[in-house]
């Protein structure tokens, strides 16, 4: 009989153990993915930021299904190239999304096209960066993003003010 107590016992210490490093492991991840001040992804901010010339805070949204897509920030850097900051929080998670499909083009009708982007993925959506090839036109009053996929549309419209934007 005591032999079988013994079993018992360590067989509760293991499980117990078990559910413990469990509980630290999920506890981990839960903070890993919780929101963060730099947009998710604190080195390629940090590039951006040291690069530009121009930043326009936009703070823009708009909702697709239950997914909700907001503008952060606009930067242009010394070579004119665009770079724009999104955020996407998306609960409960679901389909995913294109973001190189957003079409970029300003108030006279000059597209930008797509030069890459980089994505951190998160529990509730995901930060996201799209570089858009330059040059920003100086005679640009307005930069349009419009989405356009699997009946969904989005549209932002983002003024940039006096010769082609803003200094911060």
């Amino acid at each position: 009989m005591s032999g079988m107590v013994k079993g018992v016992s360590i067989i509760k210490t293991l499980r117990r153990g078990i559910i413990i490093i469990c509980g630290i492991m999920t506890l981990i991840w839960v903070f890993q993915n919780l929101p963060t001040n730099n947009y998710g992804f604190g080195i390629t901010q940090k590039n951006i930021n040291n690069i530009a010339v121009i930043q326009i805070n936009v703070n823009q949204k708009e909702k697709i299904d239950n997914r909700t897509i907001i503008v952060r920030k606009i930067t242009v850097d010394k070579d004119r190239d665009i770079h724009i900051q999104f955020r996407s929080i998306l609960f409960p998670p679901g389909w995913s999304f294109g973001w190189n499909t957003f079409r970029l083009y300003d108030d006279k009708g000059r597209e930008y096209k797509p030069g890459g982007s980089y994505a951190s993925g998160k529990m509730w959506g995901e930060d996201t960066v799209i570089s858009y090839e330059g040059p920003l036109k100086q005679d640009a009053k307005e930069l349009i993003l419009e989405y356009d996929q699997y009946n969904r549309h989005m549209k932002f419209v983002i003024p940039i003010g006096k010769e082609g934007g803003q200094s911060e």
